[in-house]
């Protein structure tokens, strides 16, 4: 399918921290592209990390205030498509957008509290259609009726590996095939509370790691956001920032992360082993997320607490190859369908038609 015309689409992307919504944009923009070759598409971010991720063809705004805010960039789009993840506008930048442009709202599930304030809105009124990044089991979250007729279940959004880029890594990391490796990663990274605990249990399992599995190589990307400063062990490679993490995942015998959306997905996409730490967020659910998953063995969570005592699980999943197997066994049974294209044909409705 292919779309005649020339369609303006504008995403606003308010991650600061962490990644989720730049991501997502991505992942649904490049299924635009597909359908729309000419379209315009343009990201209206916070996330000061945008440029290492945005492909030529993807226009993108970092706010800045007077000049780069909102408003300026609508003005300057006029856009036929706007789209809003997760986090919704206040009354004064809805009311920028044009009346006739079509508004579609990626409504992820989030805390409680999160799901009534963004029901208890009047954004919802504006909206044209909703789209659920998850399947129906796995969003349990009531919505009116009126709103429901507007919710359309795409699945997960979710970038796949390439496997000439996951060659690419390959060399580029020096993995051969008898090296046991392990990535760990705290998506963004911007969230200090969580990713500084979550990387001292990282180093602790390393320690106990390099003492018994021979040819251990360890790659731990620490995010683009984050600004802590480590000192590497040996056999562990640090990297501030890995464009195609998915990629890299999938040269992966463990992957070891936090609970975010991307992360998430995208582990359980290339079919690795995942080991899950949830963060606590202030919207989104990490533990029930992983939880979710771990009930029905496509993963292993461990409780935050004590660096050393989380270090010593990972540690014990990173040296049983028995685990390691039945995990990466499970992920192949349960397959994740990405619903990139599904969101994009929402997302342009009657253009998509």
């Amino acid at each position: 399918m292919t779309i005649s015309g020339s369609p303006r689409v504008l995403f606003q992307s308010h991650n600061r921290r962490g990644l989720g919504h730049l991501m997502r944009a991505l992942n649904v923009a490049r299924e635009i592209r597909n359908l729309a070759p000419e379209a315009r598409i343009v990201l209206h971010t916070r996330n000061p990390s945008t440029a290492q991720f945005c492909p030529p063809d993807v226009e993108w705004v970092i706010d800045a205030g007077s000049g780069c805010d909102w408003a300026s960039t609508v003005r300057a789009v006029d856009p036929d498509v706007v789209v809003y993840d997760t986090l919704i506008p206040d009354d004064a930048g809805l009311g920028v957008v044009p009346r006739a442009a079509r508004v579609a709202y990626v409504m992820r599930r989030s805390t409680d509290e999160r799901h009534r304030a963004v029901l208890e809105s009047r954004f919802l009124d504006r909206v044209d259609i909703v789209v659920v990044p998850h399947d129906r089991e796995e969003f349990d979250r009531p919505v009116p009726a009126d709103v429901a007729g507007r919710l359309v279940f795409v699945g997960p959004i979710v970038r796949s590996s390439d496997p000439v880029r996951v060659e690419r890594l390959r060399r580029q990391y020096r993995l051969g095939s008898a090296q046991h490796t392990i990535v760990s990663c705290a998506g963004g990274g911007g969230f200090a509370e969580t990713a500084e605990p979550f990387f001292d249990a990282v180093w602790d399992a390393h320690e106990r790691l390099a003492r018994s599995v021979q040819g251990l190589h360890h790659i731990v990307v620490l995010g683009p956001h984050n600004a802590d400063h480590r000192t590497p062990r040996r056999g562990m490679r640090l990297v501030d920032s890995e464009p195609h993490l998915v990629d890299l995942f999938a040269l992966a015998d463990l992957v070891v992360s936090e609970g975010g959306y991307n992360a998430v997905h995208e582990i359980r996409h290339v079919g690795v082993p995942g080991c899950f730490v949830p963060g606590r967020r202030r919207w989104d659910d990490q533990d029930h997320r992983v939880r979710a998953l771990q009930e029905q063995g496509l993963a292993v969570v461990i409780d935050p607490g004590e660096p050393s005592a989380m270090g010593a699980q990972i540690a014990a999943l990173a040296c049983s190859r028995e685990r390691l197997d039945s995990l990466r066994r499970r992920t192949r049974e349960v397959p994740v369908e990405p619903g990139n294209q599904r969101a994009a044909q929402a997302i342009l409705g009657h253009l998509a038609a």
